[in-house]
């Protein structure tokens, strides 16, 4: 018996071994199976079924644990050399298949992460091997000091001991088993179907358990299952090719759009593989809430991914995926590269998308005198849809809640007719997959709208420390604040939420421009932009300094000012504002704000404003109501015929409506009904006809005098108006 210290490698990238998996049971299977099937791969012109068994079994080591998990195959095997120099370098180039496109892995960390977290617990953590007559078992722990992984290794001779591992595994001639512990934080499911359906929709194996030539079984309790071909996604609708240079490497992919009707139940968002079948990830970029993503599926194939990811890690020491392989982050260089590529195609495919759904839209071209309706509606395009919230309170030292859950901030202001992204931190030692967050609010009197459940998935706890969004829609201005509540079990977290008239942004980086792209006249007009700060991050005395790249030609009237001159809107949120004129026509500009302890950018371009035929004095051209959409945005911008949309099933949408009623009557109420949509005149009229104002008989000819009559009801309305 030998003794192996792990030492890590000279590529290896930095991260903690516990925070590998996060507790995620099918995660830790996905990695040893996905092992087997490179496993198989290694063997010169294999034929027959690639067979990989997982297995629940009760633990010999009763005081540490009571059911071990074990994954099982008959591929190539391993000699004792070859473990020792797979294992003895965490984090090493051991794919020992570069050239071999049957070959996945890469990264050199997945059985190795599993034994260790499973070490570290004090768990079972046993890999045996059989190679060409020849059993090599590993038995991993931890050091004395508990800061080290040691492998004592065995090599066994006796015919009688490997025939009985042969009987015990059901391997007889070369394969693996690979025997760890179950974490601390998972709570085991209760029945097979449940283990099953667990392992088959963890995303990284959509395309072992969708090959024919590969077969997975499970057995627990008592039972033996075959794990199912993942759902089957239709025939693409779109199809596009991408492409971006990073680090001076050019990346090129092909991507495919879906319709899923069934989105809801198997979260297939946009799955990213390489030309091998590897998949890296499964998100929607940034997209998780735009208007018509609710069925969009995607497949991104990156051609030679396999080879960039060897290259980087090899020759630049760095992972192009995040530290813990679960995808990309799209706030870092390369992932925001990745994003730019794919935005467009994905903004068609949504587009293509509620084209198909047969949006029945209403002109708004001639109505003049909607300018204060439409500018309450698009309050959030002029912001991108949302401002974020919590991102910005977020401190870089966070560590995970001790109350289980807690708001990144314990009180906010939001702007009224905006919605808002607030964050909830969640301690995924205390609360676990399957649980509920409930969300309530206290004192609401139909100030705020949100969603009043969230329930926790596998994907959802992923990270370090987990991040959930309660999307706050805020629909009417507060006289006091209103106390939200999230709740989980025993567990619960408060913030206070007031609804304001006023704009405001909560900066990620201490300081923020209100936008991030401007169009200015080139002229002598002075252009006013805001510039948000936040005294969490920025201090009061800091000076903040105005610079920007037109060499002499843009001219900022206040090129340095004191935060301290700013109008604060709440206790630490405020703003200066910033006067620009001048620039050349067609000149595009950057403009950089930075402080001690925070920077932001502004990209400004020197263009004419231009005017759209339709557009008239108090209108905002290109406007047409969705009404049959429903989803989180307000407004978007519709590609193919180039005008906003504004979603008239939107709660903030509906509650303005509501209001407008309130303030005029008889015919010209009629009339704004009409414009809103056909079906809320319809249900107008049915109210109408329960009150008893006309006759039954009568509801389909109302509503042709209504449709009839516009022109005269549009005159009634602005008579009322103008008194």
């Amino acid at each position: 018996m030998g003794q192996i210290l792990v030492k890590s490698a000279k590529r290896y990238f930095n991260r903690e071994m516990m925070n590998r998996f996060d507790g995620n049971l099918a995660r830790e299977i996905a990695e040893l199976i996905t092992n087997s099937i490179d496993s198989y791969g290694r063997i010169k012109d294999f034929q027959g079924k690639k067979i990989v068994r997982i297995e629940l079994d009760k633990a010999i080591r009763k005081s540490a644990e009571k059911y071990v998990i074990r994954v099982i195959d008959n591929a190539e095997g391993m000699s004792r050399e070859t473990l020792v120099k797979i294992f003895s370098e965490r984090g090493a180039d051991n794919n020992g298949g570069a050239n071999n496109c049957n070959i996945r892995g890469l990264f050199g960390l997945g059985a190795s992460d599993v034994m260790a977290a499973s070490a570290v617990e004090k768990k079972s953590a046993e890999y045996c091997s059989f190679k060409d007559g020849e059993v090599t078992i590993l038995h991993f722990a931890v050091n004395n000091e508990g800061n080290n992984i040691i492998i004592d290794d065995t090599v066994l001779s006796d015919s009688k001991q490997i025939e009985n591992l042969r009987k015990k595994y059901n391997i007889f001639e070369n394969g693996t088993a690979v025997t760890f512990g179950i974490p601390n934080s998972v709570v085991l499911d209760s029945t097979i179907e449940d283990f099953k359906h667990s392992i088959e929709t963890m995303y990284l194996l959509r395309n072992v358990l969708d090959d024919d030539n590969i077969e997975v079984s499970l057995t627990a309790y008592g039972s033996t299952v075959i794990l199912s071909k993942p759902y089957s996604l239709p025939e693409p609708f779109m199809t596009d090719n991408i492409k971006f240079v990073f680090k001076r490497r050019e990346f090129n992919g092909t991507i495919s759009f879906y319709k899923n009707e069934d989105k809801e139940n198997n979260s297939i968002c946009i799955l990213v593989e390489d030309d091998r079948g590897n998949l890296y990830d499964n998100q929607m970029f940034g997209f998780n809430h735009a208007q018509g993503s609710e069925q969009l599926s995607g497949k991104l194939v990156l051609h030679g991914f396999w080879n960039e990811l060897e290259y980087f890690l090899n020759e630049e020491n760095m992972s192009l995926l995040k530290d813990d392989r679960t995808g990309f982050d799209i706030g870092k260089q390369f992932g925001r590269l990745l994003v730019k590529a794919i935005e467009s195609p994905i903004r068609v495919a949504i587009q293509q998308l509620l084209k198909e759904n047969g949006a029945q839209n209403i002109s708004l071209s001639n109505t003049k005198n909607y300018n204060e309706f439409l500018r309450f509606l698009n309050r959030d395009l002029r912001s991108n849809f949302s401002t974020p919230l919590g991102g910005g309170g977020a401190d870089l030292d966070r560590v995970p809640p001790i109350s289980g859950l807690e708001f990144a901030r314990n009180n906010i202001s939001i702007t009224m007719g905006h919605q808002y992204d607030l964050k909830i931190y969640i301690n995924k030692n205390l609360i676990h997959v399957g649980n509920t967050i409930k969300i309530e609010a206290i004192g609401n009197k139909g100030n705020i709208a949100f969603k009043n459940e969230i329930i926790l998935n596998e994907d959802d706890l992923i990270e370090d420390i987990p991040v959930k969004s309660c999307a706050l829609s805020a629909l009417f201005e507060t006289e006091v604040p209103v106390e939200l509540v999230a709740k989980c079990g025993t567990y619960s977290t408060l913030c206070s939420v007031s609804v304001i008239k006023e704009s405001i942004i909560y900066p990620e980086n201490g300081i923020q421009f209100e936008k991030s792209e401007v169009t200015f006249a080139p002229d002598i007009k002075h252009n006013k932009v805001k510039l948000y700060f936040d005294t969490t991050k920025v201090k009061i005395q800091d000076e903040i300094i105005i610079t920007d790249t037109s060499k002499g030609k843009l001219t900022c009237t206040t090129p340095s000012v004191a935060i301290s001159s700013g109008k604060m809107i709440t206790d630490t949120i405020g703003y200066v504002s910033l006067e620009f004129f001048g620039g050349d026509l067609n000149d595009k500009y950057i403009v950089v704000a930075s402080c001690k302890n925070g920077n932001d950018q502004l990209n400004i371009k020197i263009d004419v404003p231009k005017q759209s035929d339709s557009a008239k004095a108090g209108d905002i051209a290109g406007y047409d109501f969705d009404t049959q959409s429903a989803g989180i945005a307000q407004s978007y911008f519709n590609v193919l015929n180039k005008k906003v949309m504004i979603v008239a099933q939107n709660e903030i949408n509906k509650n303005f409506i509501k209001d407008f009623k309130q303030t005029i009557g008889g015919k010209a109420l009629l009339y704004v009904i009409t414009l809103v949509s056909f079906q809320a005149a319809k249900l107008y009229a049915d109210k109408e006809k329960a009150a008893g104002h006309f006759d039954e008989s009568n509801t389909e000819r109302y509503l042709e005098i209504i449709e009839e009559k516009k022109n005269e009801y549009f005159e009634e309305y602005l008579r009322i108006d103008n008194k």
